[in-house]
């Protein structure tokens, strides 16, 4: 991965469960980190989204391209994080599966959640 995106986490039960529903699409060098997570769906969604599926470690451990809106997808086996990003960012930020990203940096966290 030779760049990394901008990253929001996503910790509350609320945040979570909003997630990028009925929002405009992210900036592409932005991404949204949904931590304890497996498995997400696109409903109520306006665009399409790239997925990084992340083990406990940061290793990606699947990615899937271009799921468009009223779709589900599950990381499969190994699979606790899961980072979103608009269409296409994957190939931006040149991510394969077997990558380390580090999950202890320090990413933007939402107001909600910094005072936590």
């Amino acid at each position: 991965m030779t760049s990394h995106p901008h990253v929001t986490v996503v910790r509350s039960f609320w945040q979570r469960f909003k997630g990028l529903m009925l929002s405009k699409p992210l900036p592409t060098e932005q991404a949204l980190l949904i931590e304890r997570c497996s498995s997400v769906h696109t409903f109520f969604m306006r665009y399409a989204l790239d997925l990084v599926y992340l083990d406990q470690h940061g290793t990606v451990v699947k990615l899937v391209h271009k799921i468009k809106p009223w779709r589900m997808s599950w990381g499969g086996r190994g699979a606790t994080h899961i980072l979103e990003m608009t269409a296409g960012g994957v190939e931006r930020h040149e991510i394969q599966v077997g990558d380390a990203i580090n999950l202890s940096q320090t990413w933007e966290t939402p107001h909600a959640t910094q005072a936590a």
